[in-house]
């Protein structure tokens, strides 16, 4: 069989909110790259899947300080996504005619079998209805176990994978637990609407949106509404969200300083929180728990630093846009603040 590998650039437009890199940069240019193999058993079991990569380009080219930011679940495609990419070669970035090192864009890379499946087959079908039966009963410990049954299978396709996360979210939702529904939404939208049906994906968006709003997710925010900005129809009869877009815009235009609540985290065993900016002045605030380091990468340079309360990083309008990781000990909270360019008063 073929692996099918498609790289999906996740990427958005946020010039109304960080300043423009200047003109005589370039970004990194790819040299040398290859698909990951597909794993040899969950290409027996017809497994699908993807996984969501960043990764710094150094001076001289190479790909360094790889990241699983998330994936469908499969560890063995974390494991081959993470080998292939470090072996891929870059053309390196230039600021002012110097090298420097680079932020990549985020990226997916999908595994998918060459002759696919389509839709959801008889044991996926039953499954998925037995947590749906659980909600209807209000039981949800026990929606919650027949899903974890339901994802302990290691053979569904890429739109199994994505109605399975989709449940994820439903079960979330259902207790009242927005973070897991976030989540599960997030997972389930990863393939941009290629294996889910048009007004499912677009339901999922619309809510997605409202959970990132909840969450004070700005620019994820502002991301996942560009999406539905982009997709005919999928805000019609939708002017409250509209709406919302448009304070949120205009809010960050506006003085006020922007506060997110944060949760370090385990992810594809590194610990860690990550978000993209949209300020250039950034601050830590009330950390609960034990912090490691703070890391900004951007698209025409780095900075890294202890991550500690009272100190204010500020990032020079040439690095251009920027994302944050933080490091530290599983389960530790913090506040995020990002000040605006004009001090209010």
């Amino acid at each position: 069989m073929l692996l099918l590998l498609s790289v999906m650039l996740m990427s958005a437009a946020w010039s109304q909110a960080l300043a423009q890199p200047r003109v005589d940069a370039s970004r990194a240019q790819i040299l040398q790259q290859s698909g990951p193999k597909y794993p040899r058993d969950a290409k027996k079991r017809g497994q699908e899947g993807w996984v969501m990569l960043s990764f710094m380009v150094n001076k001289k080219g190479g790909v360094s300080d790889a990241l699983i930011e998330d994936s469908s679940g499969v560890p063995a495609f974390e494991k081959e996504a993470l080998k292939i990419v470090r072996k891929w070669r870059y053309e390196s970035a230039t600021l002012d005619g110097e090298p420097v090192p680079q932020r990549q864009t985020r990226l997916v890379l999908t595994y998918a079998m060459d002759m696919p499946r389509r839709g959801a087959g008889l044991r996926f079908r039953e499954g998925y209805s037995s947590v749906q039966e659980r909600l209807k009963e209000q039981d949800y410990t026990g929606a919650q176990r027949e899903w974890q049954t339901l994802a302990d299978f290691d053979g569904w396709n890429l739109y199994e994978t994505a109605r399975l996360w989709a449940l994820y979210a439903l079960v979330g939702e259902a207790q009242g637990d927005n973070e897991q529904a976030l989540t599960g939404l997030l997972r389930a939208t990863r393939g941009g609407g290629s294996y889910l049906e048009k007004d499912f994906y677009a339901a999922a968006l619309r809510k997605m949106f409202v959970l990132q709003l909840r969450a004070d997710n700005r620019a994820g925010a502002l991301a996942t509404y560009g999406q539905l900005e982009r997709r005919a129809g999928s805000l019609d009869g939708f002017e409250q969200l509209t709406e919302a877009a448009t304070t949120l815009r205009e809010r960050l235009q506006a003085s006020e300083v922007l506060a997110a609540e944060a949760r370090v985290e385990v992810i594809a065993g590194k610990t860690f929180w990550t978000r993209r900016l949209l300020r250039r002045e950034v601050e830590l605030f009330d950390i609960r728990g034990k912090l490691e380091s703070i890391d900004f990468r951007c698209d025409w340079g780095r900075l890294t630093d202890k991550a500690v309360v009272g100190k204010r990083w500020q990032l020079p309008p040439e690095y251009g846009d920027c994302d944050v990781y933080v490091y530290g000990r599983k389960g530790s909270r913090f506040s995020l603040l990002q000040f605006p360019a004009i001090p209010a008063g």
